[in-house]
């Protein structure tokens, strides 16, 4: 392929310092031809300058050209419904370098809001505990360079991960051994806004629109990267978002003081859409999470999504997930963003974050509610993309959430925590984990529930100390079901049928079936024993014994393709031929 560089009109002399053997210039047509062989593969270096007739330098160029070759990358998984997925906030996991600690922005471990040390070493010290939970897919808050933050989402240089988290040969090491153990990764990334290095003349950044503000940068000296990103048409100037269920505000106001792409703009969706295909060239990573995607226009994602599902088709990575993050209880308008839902000719996300399931995920097992409330909401499933419905992410704990278990409640919810999980883990669903679940950690809202995972200095209650107890009650808990569905896959692939609900408190119900097989899930949520008579989705010669997976001395019969069972409180079973 070529690609023009328009110079000089001028008599030019073209001096070339660098250029690799497969590279070629022509000077009539002032343009590069590329041909690299197999072999070829790897980050190549071309510098030369221009000078004019008189030989006076007109310009010095330099920039880089990555070959890549498909036969090096990781195909997609077959079926990402047989994946369970555990998110990290990576400077919160473990610090597996104390070297890079101060490498970018301010080190403060017993401050909430800065860098504590954790980083993409610790990822690799650990990941033998990651697997040994039953994880195969890991999704990991951003790990591009920010500005003065912690977090990953707020970017500064869009083609460096940050130097308090490693770099990027070091990523590309840990996705390599992640797939070694059997492990997806997921980048986190963000097209909706950057860092805050963006300023304006008025110094008021309450919405104003469709006025504006003139921009500049806060320090000429620190503007964003790579340097074709430091411009400020790029941005949105209506200041800060004041009005949430405003869309005109989420779309087009900056989030939280961030700079606010202008993701209208064609170059910025060329910009955008390149920059994240290159990071899945550079890591072989599996999958997008999303960031903030309600708050970019529908347009960007009518780009930018085929764009980057064009590249990974060209790699075999033909089921690349991207799933995004939109946060609202509203099925009707989550399920929009997925597949063609919004528009019959422009297919979107492949799947999203499942917020819609996690407010009855809370009201159901962590508030006892009526169990009719999961088929309230799978009443709904048909606002989403028929090929999303059983991958939508689903979750009762995050890094933007109090989690599920109350601050100072002991061990009060581990009953609770455990039916909500077996749902999650044998629904129509991808369930995730949020790290430290696992060990009963009980913070509130950000940045609470962003705790150490390591004896460090941001850790509480059952977050005190080094939390890496594969003998915890939770850890062995959630071990332990994903080990029975491993082994009982068409859980997770089969058919789905409700079998029973309750207006309140008590028994729910449900089959994951195929032509051979039959699992009923089965669980009561309230502080009484309860019993049902339960109708089976397959067909049985009467007599048929059922066995709880759980325990092989629980056993129902058959008859008339009906069972009947007796559940004490907060208690579950999965009962299969």
């Amino acid at each position: 392929m070529a690609r023009k560089y328009p110079l000089t009109t001028l008599s030019c002399r073209y001096n070339f310092s660098s250029i690799p053997g497969f590279a070629s210039f022509s000077s009539s047509s002032k343009s590069f031809s590329f041909n690299p062989a197999a072999n070829d593969t790897g980050e190549w270096s071309i510098a030369f300058t221009v000078t004019n007739s008189k030989s006076s330098v007109y310009k010095s160029i330099n920039f880089k050209v990555d070959v890549f070759n498909a036969v090096h990358f990781t195909q997609s998984p077959d079926d990402w419904r047989t994946k369970v997925m555990y998110l990290i906030m990576t400077d919160r996991f473990y610090d597996g370098d104390i070297y890079n600690n101060s490498a970018n922005g301010e080190y403060a471990p017993a401050d909430g809001s800065k860098i504590h040390g954790g980083d993409i070493q610790g990822l690799i010290d650990k990941i033998n505990y990651i697997k040994n939970l039953g994880i195969t897919a890991i999704w990991l808050t951003p790990v591009i360079k920010n500005y003065n933050s912690y977090h990953g989402y707020s970017a500064w240089n869009f083609k460096e991960v940050d130097p308090h988290f490693g770099n990027i040969d070091k990523l590309r090491e840990f996705v390599k051994i992640a797939h070694n153990n059997g492990i997806s990764v997921f980048l986190d990334i963000v097209c909706n806004h950057s860092a805050d290095l963006i300023g304006n003349y008025s110094s008021n950044y309450s919405w104003n629109y469709p006025a504006g503000y003139s921009l500049k940068y806060n320090n000429p000296n620190i503007t964003h990267l790579p340097e074709y990103f430091a411009n400020l048409d790029f941005f949105h100037n209506y200041g800060n978002i004041s009005d949430w269920n405003n869309s005109l505000q989420y779309i087009y106001g900056d989030f939280y003081g961030l700079d606010d792409f202008k993701t209208e703009n064609s170059e910025v969706q060329k910009i955008l859409s390149y920059i994240y295909t290159w990071w899945i060239l550079k890591t072989d990573c599996d999958g997008f999470r999303v960031d903030t995607a309600k708050h970019v226009n529908i347009e960007f994602w009518e780009y930018f999504l085929p764009y980057v599902q064009s590249v990974c088709g060209k790699i075999g990575k033909n089921n690349f997930l991207i799933f995004g993050e939109v946060w609202s209880g509203d099925d009707e308008f989550v399920g929009k963003y997925t597949g063609n839902k919004n528009n019959s000719s422009k297919y979107l996300f492949n799947s999203v974050v499942y917020f819609p399931m996690y407010y009855t995920l809370l009201d159901v097992f962590k508030n006892q509610g009526a169990t009719n409330l999961i088929s309230q909401r799978r009443a709904n499933s048909s606002n989403y993309h028929s090929a999303s419905q059983d991958k939508l992410i689903t979750f009762f704990d995050n890094h933007d959430l109090a989690r599920f278990i109350t601050a100072s409640s002991g061990t009060t919810y581990y009953p609770h925590i455990k039916l909500a999980y077996l749902f999650m883990a044998a629904y129509p669903c991808i369930p995730c984990i949020y790290y430290g679940t696992e060990q009963g950690f009980d913070g509130g809202g950000d940045p609470w529930n962003r705790e150490d995972m390591w004896d460090g200095q941001w850790d509480f209650g059952p977050s005190g100390g080094n939390n890496f107890n594969e003998s915890h009650e939770l850890y062995t808990y959630i071990k332990y079901v994903n080990e029975k569905l491993r082994s009982n896959e068409f859980i997770k692939t089969g058919a789905y049928r409700e079998l029973y609900s309750s207006s309140s408190a008590g028994i729910f119900a449900f089959s994951r079936y195929n032509s051979d097989s039959e699992a009923i899930v089965i669980f009561n949520n309230s502080n009484q024993s309860k019993n049902a008579e339960i109708q089976t989705a397959n067909h049985y010669a009467d007599g048929t014994i059922l066995t709880n997976i759980f325990n092989a001395a629980e056993h129902s019969t058959v008859a008339s393709d009906k069972i009947n069972i007796s559940i004490g409180s907060m208690q579950y079973a999965i009962y299969k031929k």
